[in-house]
């Protein structure tokens, strides 16, 4: 089953990427696709479950948001707020 993965908020990004990018010159999608910024782990729940995880996930001292969806559409993930999308074919997503 084909899903897009779109993220519309982030958390703040640990200064080491930055510092990364900098020094290596490195592109933003690239920064993305080779060490996604430091996200760490996504959960993809029902909507209703999401809103009620982060706060549970907060008071474990784990940084949490709702940062998106899950649509119809092509295997991908586009990271809106930094205007960065993926495909199958640049990803390898599975």
């Amino acid at each position: 089953r084909d899903l897009t993965y779109v993220v519309e908020k982030t958390l703040p990004v640990p200064p080491v990427f930055p510092f990364i990018q900098e020094q290596g010159r490195i592109r933003t999608r690239e920064m993305y696709r080779t060490f996604n910024m430091g996200v760490g782990l996504a959960a993809y729940l029902p909507e209703a479950h999401a809103k009620r995880a982060v706060p549970i996930l907060k008071k474990l001292g784990l940084a949490a948001i709702v940062g998106g969806r899950v649509e119809k559409g092509p295997r991908a993930v586009r990271i809106e707020p930094v205007g960065v999308a993926f495909s199958t074919g640049t990803l390898r997503i599975r």
